[in-house]
């Protein structure tokens, strides 16, 4: 599982957030062999009591088999379990954000302030990914003021509140607001392999006039990407 860890810093009188991401992959799965030939590459390769010749190229011949005992998928605790040539992937899976820093601006009493960043991931798993955000305090200061989570499902000017929205077609929340927690999230979720698949995670905030502290805001946010079970 990887993650990304982003600093947000905010001023009462200047709101900014600092973003720091790293940009990797996961690892694709380890199989037992891979084998390469001419222009095609067999990723793993299969016992079976019946077999029957398909194509061959290269150095090697490929044989499509007619399906090993128990081929099922049976899954438990953080497994599933795949059997036969034709279950066989790669499952590679790959997450980038495309800024580094969210600029709301100065909060005021009178507007929503917000910012986007863009979350794209590719993965050949025909189970898709989901994508999971978390925070390691609230939004708070160094003494202990906080701006509130948004409860209602909606940031409203002059209020204070502070939450997440969604966009594109894995976004979990495109038509309310919502609270980035300590508990992970899922805020994007998609079945089937994708490539550069965007999600938009919109942060909004308001101040109430009369509540609203000045100060300086910061919390801690990870995302997560993982491939679905």
């Amino acid at each position: 599982m990887l993650y990304y860890e982003g600093l947000f810093i905010l001023f009462m009188s200047k709101i900014f957030y600092p973003l720091i991401c790293l940009i990797c992959s996961i690892i694709p799965l380890q199989l037992h062999a891979a084998m390469t030939g001419g222009d095609f590459e067999i990723y793993a390769d299969v016992f079976s009591t019946i077999e029957e010749h398909v194509v061959s190229g290269g150095d090697y011949d490929l044989y499509g088999t007619s399906g090993e005992f128990g081929t099922e998928m049976p899954s438990g605790g953080d497994y599933v379990l795949r059997a036969g040539f034709q279950a066989m992937e790669r499952e590679s899976l790959s997450l980038t954000l495309d800024k580094n820093a969210i600029d709301l601006g100065a909060l005021t009493s009178d507007a929503i302030s917000s910012d986007t960043l863009t979350c794209t991931v590719t993965t050949d798993a025909i189970s898709g990914y989901n994508i999971t955000i978390s925070e390691d305090t609230d939004l708070q200061t160094g003494t202990g003021l906080e701006i509130d989570d948004v409860i209602d499902g909606e940031v409203t000017a002059g209020s204070e509140e502070y939450g997440i929205k969604t966009a594109g077609t894995a976004g979990q929340y495109n038509a309310a607001d919502t609270a980035i927690l300590s508990t992970t999230k899922i805020i994007a979720q998609q079945v089937g392999a994708v490539s550069s698949q965007d999600t938009g995670v919109i942060f909004r905030a308001a101040a109430d006039a009369a509540a609203t502290e000045a100060g300086n805001y910061s919390h801690t946010v990870t995302f997560t990407a993982t491939i679905n079970l």
